[in-house]
């Protein structure tokens, strides 16, 4: 029997539903979303190595661990989990910190697309940055230089 084209078939619900995928991006894969959202603005409005930071924030630790996730699926618990996940990786609270703001600024533009209603970063609290104590060596007395 020959292949059918997804054309070829009088099942106008497959047709409809690869239009469906093909128009709405909310149902693409949410490393899809980033990748396209870097390129359609931080390579836009950041500077080249800004884009390059979000790029590789986006490649080595969000896209594996949210990439998963589709965007219209994603909740403020997947953003959590992620966040737990990078402090057991050993990454600092202010690193993790810059990942969310990536992540908050992403899905508020997709808000604004209307590619989803609601931010799920805004249903988490940010990492709070631990203040590591400065150590100061002894003061120099001047009255022994010399």
């Amino acid at each position: 029997m020959p292949k059918q084209s997804l054309f070829d078939t009088n099942d106008s619900t497959i047709l409809h539903l690869w239009l469906l995928h093909k128009a709405f991006p909310f149902w693409r894969e949410k490393g899809e979303y980033l990748t396209e959202w870097l390129q359609g603005h931080a390579e836009l409005h950041c500077r080249p190595r800004t884009a390059e930071g979000y790029q590789f924030i986006i490649s080595r630790y969000i896209g594996p661990v949210l990439g998963r996730v589709s965007l219209g699926q994603l909740r403020p618990q997947h953003i959590g989990d992620y966040c737990s996940s990078a402090v057991r990786q050993g990454l600092s609270n202010r690193t993790i910190l810059h990942h969310y703001r990536l992540l908050h600024k992403a899905l508020k533009d997709a808000v604004k697309l209307g590619l989803i209603a609601v931010n799920p970063c805004d249903g988490v609290d940010a990492p709070k940055p631990v203040d590591k104590e400065m150590k100061w060596s002894e003061p120099l007395r001047l009255d022994t230089m010399g």
